[in-house]
């Protein structure tokens, strides 16, 4: 990276927290590895900021867009000038685009992330069961593209039952001929189980949902990437369960955000 020409493209990745992300770190290390003359940045930026924020990056000429985690997924996906048709879905985006005439355009990966990690260890979303704690909008991007792949059924687990009822109704209109359960039970049957929720952030947070040696064949994947060896994660290591970090989901979005933003290597 040679940012004393003052070419270098900065992507800010906006949160509130921030320090948590992965992001950074992965994307700075990819950069200088290939030869890119970009520098992903975290900002720690309260809610309040948030629309002089998008309203810098309008003019501000070599930042080609941002990614965003909690709590701005949600108002990007109302504040952007277009949407991809993921974020109308889900309701919110992680990713914003400027185009070249100034306007914005947001989009949402996290559910192309987690699904492509899990591929990658393995599984096949084909006619699966698939479980998912966290009607946010990490879970609800997660379900949608479970049921994208072919998932044939997909339950959803949220103490917020009004995120939960409008999660359910969304995906049961969009795909018709699939199960969409609102479940609090543990059930044995499923092949994929995803933490999408915060919960396990910090070390006395409860488990998402009880695993066990039963489950045999279950990939258990976690969306949280600080720590990035949850208790969730650990405790399925331990009886053993094949695994799926927030790490490796940030990893396996970061070539669809990036290409999204118009940000590659040279040659």
């Amino acid at each position: 990276m040679n940012s004393k020409r003052g070419s270098t493209l900065v992507v800010p990745i906006i949160g509130d927290p921030v320090a948590q992300v992965a992001t950074p770190d992965l994307w700075n290390r990819e950069f200088l590895a290939n030869g890119i003359d970009a520098i992903c940045v975290p900002i720690h930026l309260k809610p309040s900021g948030l629309l002089p924020f998008i309203d810098w990056v309008r003019y501000a000429e070599n930042v080609p867009g941002f990614l965003s985690t909690i709590p701005h997924k949600k108002d990007l996906a109302q504040l952007c000038d277009y949407r991809r048709s993921e974020v109308d879905v889900v309701g919110a985006a992680n990713a914003v685009r400027k185009n070249k005439d100034g306007t914005l355009e947001c989009a949402m990966f996290d559910g192309v992330g987690m699904v492509n990690a899990i591929q990658l260890a393995g599984a096949d979303f084909e006619a699966a069961c698939v479980h998912v704690i966290g009607a946010g909008a990490a879970g609800s991007a997660i379900a949608y593209e479970a049921l994208q792949c072919g998932a044939k059924q997909v339950s959803i687990k949220d103490p917020c039952s009004d995120s939960l009822a409008r999660l359910a109704a969304t995906l049961k209109n969009i795909f018709p001929d699939r199960t969409i359960q609102m479940d609090d039970d543990e059930n044995c049957s499923y092949q994929i189980i995803i933490n999408a929720s915060p919960m396990g952030s910090y070390a006395t947070d409860p488990l998402p949902c009880q695993l066990s040696a039963d489950l045999s064949k279950v990939i258990v994947a976690d969306a949280v990437t600080e720590p990035a060896n949850t208790s969730f994660l650990t405790l399925a290591k331990q009886i053993g369960l094949q695994t799926v970090s927030g790490k490796e989901m940030a990893a396996a979005q970061a070539s669809h955000m990036q290409h999204y933003l118009g940000i590659s290597a040279k040659g």
